[in-house]
């Protein structure tokens, strides 16, 4: 399988862990290797948020930007 690299961006509160984790275990699901990271910013409602979702034989969970 090749590799699949997913960065989800956006701000505290608009649902980008949850997406991160629904696609995690939707790739889980089909047995598919899931390696992720996040980067919160600040720590409240409305800071930055950036979810780095790996699917695939890989080495390191954060994507290359």
């Amino acid at each position: 399988m090749e590799t699949v690299n997913i960065v989800l961006c956006g701000l505290g509160g608009q649902g980008i862990l949850f997406m991160t984790r629904v696609l995690a275990q939707a790739a889980l699901d089909r047995g598919l290797p899931v390696m992720g990271a996040e980067t919160h910013g600040m720590a409240q409602r409305g800071g930055s948020v950036i979810s780095h979702l790996r699917l695939g034989e890989v080495q390191s969970s954060l994507v290359r930007i």
